[in-house]
């Protein structure tokens, strides 16, 4: 779905924060990214959506080149990206909206995503009347509502309490179990790569990728001994990639 072919990225004036990056992201899994803050985690999110342009080698989605605007890509950012003065319904159905799609089928993709959003009544209220989670919700059924088949997320959760953040991530995996779609989540916690990633893509500062495949644990895993398990193996194989 994801493909990244010596792909070389450089903010103006800075030195490249991706160098001959070669790594494939297969279709229909969930892929999680982690590594130490400025190695350019979310820069391979900003590439893959078409918002930024590589300096070197390609970028490919689904065969083509990332472009701005792809209509089956969504992207999920850590601010939520809600605009204050539209109501939850004008928030949810603004993607249908600016593709002129008809009033009447926004209105029935809206109540089928309202639905499963748990979000069913507070159509009419605004981001800042919704809790935390709720905006975080709201920002997920409008990437859904576009019905997309690769799903970006930049650390969703990571200004949420614990558990709240826990309920979103069992919504992802639903997601994931209930959607055709790859999903590429950027995350700095362990726990939550274990926890929802089939392939974990570790980058070590230095320009380097080291992916493993993961067997996502069930729901119940956090109260688990294995689950630890899993977490602690994470943990000493990222500290021995990024050592210095």
């Amino acid at each position: 779905m994801l493909n990244f072919e010596k792909t070389g990225f450089a903010y103006e004036g800075k030195p490249p924060v991706i160098h001959q990056l070669d790594l494939c992201f297969d279709e229909d899994l969930l892929h999680c990214v982690i590594g130490p803050s400025g190695c350019g985690k979310t820069t391979i999110l900003y590439l893959a959506a078409g918002l930024l342009q590589p300096t070197a080698g390609t970028v490919m989605v689904d065969g083509k080149p990332a472009v701005r605007g792809r209509e089956k890509t969504a992207v999920i950012l850590q601010d939520h990206g809600l605009f204050p003065w539209k109501t939850v319904y004008r928030n949810l159905v603004l993607p249908l909206s600016i593709r002129k799609v008809p009033k009447e089928v926004q209105k029935g993709e809206a109540a089928h995503i309202l639905r499963e959003t748990g979000l069913e009544g507070k159509e009419n209220e605004y981001p800042a009347q919704l809790s935390g989670g709720e905006r975080q919700r709201l920002a997920v059924g409008r990437a859904l509502i576009q019905n997309p088949d690769l799903l970006l997320l930049d650390e969703p959760f990571s200004s949420l309490d614990a558990m709240t953040r826990e309920k979103l991530q069992d919504y992802l995996r639903d997601i994931r179990a209930n959607r055709p779609m790859t999903l590429v989540l950027v995350t700095h916690s362990i726990e939550e790569a274990v926890f929802l990633g089939d392939r974990i893509h570790i980058m070590d500062g230095r320009g380097n990728i080291h992916t493993v495949s993961n067997m996502p644990p069930g729901k119940e895993a956090r109260k688990e001994a294995d689950y630890f398990v899993q977490c602690r193996a994470l943990r000493e194989l990222l500290e021995r990639k990024t050592e210095p």
